[in-house]
């Protein structure tokens, strides 16, 4: 039996082989799926947001904070659809020591979101 560590290395190196093909269909799914976020962003948007040795990625969260993350986001999405200006806010900001954290998350709008950003750096 193939261990998961295996098979994502084995599908890795295929990738690598084949760059321009795994481009081609990143974008195909980006063009079929619009507004929604692939699972390469959220671990791209996980490594950026890290602090020191901390590497958090998409697989480290369990499933049900995986779906609570989702549904956050799509909480987000189907709302701009509607009224637009809608953000997902980090409760504690990452400058407090904040997390991208289900739990640390909530869907403001934009003008809120900028008042409390405001509010934090004149503290």
């Amino acid at each position: 039996m193939k261990t998961k560590q295996y098979i994502a290395e084995r599908k890795r190196r295929k990738r690598e082989e084949n760059l321009e093909l795994h481009i081609a269909n990143c974008k195909k799914w980006k063009d079929n799926n619009p507004g929604q976020r692939s699972v390469h962003h959220w671990n791209d948007r996980l490594r950026n947001n890290n602090r020191g040795d901390e590497q958090i990625k998409w697989k480290d969260f369990s499933r049900s904070e995986q779906i609570r993350m989702n549904a956050i986001y799509t909480n987000r999405n189907e709302r701009n659809q509607i009224a637009g200006k809608w953000e997902v806010d980090h409760i504690v900001s990452f400058e407090d020591g904040g997390t991208h954290h289900p739990d640390n998350l909530q869907v403001i709008t934009k003008k809120e979101n900028l008042r409390r950003y405001h509010e934090n750096t004149n503290d």
